[in-house]
């Protein structure tokens, strides 16, 4: 939500109109923890493809300012991505039976 309200008052302050369009068809079940995480990785790399996007069409467009703004969220994605797969390692070192997923709980708030 603080990543959307960021570009909601870039886009509002430089004569644009932000709005929200509607999520529909949100996956609320999974099978395992794992899986949680899998599909965050997932959605992480696709959030870093569209910005990727924007920033190449920034450039055909000459829009600099806008491709300035964007390095922020450039490099916030690789830091989530890289949480995302450093949590992803933990599952194939500890497994997930047992007293693994406990570990993994209390070592998934320290990961950055």
């Amino acid at each position: 939500r603080e990543h959307m309200l960021k570009i909601f008052k870039f886009i509002n302050e430089n004569g644009g109109t932000a709005y929200s369009p509607e999520v529909s068809n949100i996956n609320h079940d999974f099978n395992s923890l794992q899986e949680i995480f899998e599909t965050a990785l997932d959605q992480e790399i696709q959030i870093s493809k569209s910005i990727h996007n924007i920033v190449t069409k920034c450039r055909k467009v000459m829009d600099y300012g806008t491709e300035n703004f964007l390095q922020w969220f450039i490099q916030e994605q690789m830091e989530e991505e890289n949480q995302f797969r450093r949590i992803l390692e933990m599952f194939d070192l500890m497994g997930t039976d047992g007293i693994a997923l406990k570990l993994i709980d209390e070592r998934v708030k320290h990961v950055e």
